[in-house]
């Protein structure tokens, strides 16, 4: 079992979204080509509020405390707690959070299955909840049952730099997941969670994968631009070109457009015609301080 190191990296990484107080007051509303629908659930400030930026005002309130947020199917949010670091769900409401599995943040510093959570993602068939336990440099992922929170699957290594990162499913309950540094890649799951079968072509290091509402193509982040890619390896395309960095891509519900960081703020990129639509210009007191450490959003 590893023992943690005396000095980690944050849990929260630096300030990511300047909202002020009552930033609703700044959306503008849908202008132009390529204005969209929908909300988007994403990080706020030092990752410890959950926001929701709606698509078609602009408005953009605070909707919880917590990070790294997933909508159910019911409607409640699958997140990580930011008062106390548990993975649960709040209700509808936001009023209350219901715990699926507490952290383990108790000395001796063990690397365990249930501290330092992130990125949780629930399956398809609302059974299970993979997330990432980042433990210093090593990146494991786990599979736990939503009800009861008992541990189901775990992909461990003891490598430096290596492991698993940002687990999403496929439509029949797989797992895609990109490997770390120490081991890079995209990688498919088998229906058991027991194996990953590296599917790219040898990317040399492509993370934060997320795969389409219709399972055929999954999004993800190379050189800091966004690409995508079939399921089977095959149809590489870039996405975004810019001379920034993008990061976190989110499909929208339809699947033709990817919401992704950029350009210290959200792109809506669309995968066919159509403009790219700068959340700024549906809400001009909206901010992203740092896109890289951004963390998942969900579109809805």
């Amino acid at each position: 079992m590893r023992q943690k190191p005396l000095l980690l990296l944050p849990l929260f990484p630096a300030c990511l979204i300047a909202l002020s107080t009552g930033c609703g007051d700044g959306a503008k509303g849908p202008n132009g080509a390529g204005a969209t629908s929908g909300t988007l659930y994403l990080n706020g400030n030092v990752h410890n509020s959950i926001y929701s930026f709606d698509l078609a005002s602009g408005a953009v309130k605070k909707v919880v405390a917590g990070a790294d947020p997933f909508i159910t199917p019911e409607g409640t949010i699958l997140c990580k707690n930011s008062t106390n670091g548990d993975l649960g769900e709040y209700s509808v409401d936001g009023t209350t959070f219901g715990t699926i599995l507490t952290q383990n943040d108790q000395e001796p510093f063990a690397d365990t299955f249930d501290d330092n959570i992130q990125n949780p993602r629930l399956s398809p068939d609302g059974q299970y909840v993979a997330y990432e336990g980042q433990f210093g440099y090593v990146f494991d992922l786990y599979v736990v049952k939503r009800a009861t929170g008992d541990l189901v699957a775990s992909f461990t290594t003891d490598v430096t730099g290596g492991g698993w990162e940002r687990p999403t499913f496929t439509p029949d309950g797989r797992l895609v997941v990109a490997g770390a540094n120490a081991n890079p890649g995209l990688y498919v799951s088998d229906a058991a969670f027991t194996t990953f079968t590296r599917f790219d072509a040898g990317l040399a290091a492509p993370h934060q994968p997320a795969v389409s509402p219709d399972g055929q193509r999954v999004a993800f982040v190379l050189n800091d631009h966004i690409y995508v890619v079939n399921l089977d390896g095959t149809g590489l395309s870039q996405i975004t070109t810019s001379d920034g960095k993008e990061s976190w891509p989110s499909w929208s519900p339809d699947g033709k457009s990817l919401a992704v960081y950029g350009n210290n703020s959200i792109l809506l990129v669309p995968l066919g015609d159509g403009e790219v639509v700068d959340l700024k210009d549906l809400n001009d007191k909206f901010v992203i301080f740092d896109s890289t450490t951004s963390g998942q959003m969900h579109w809805r």
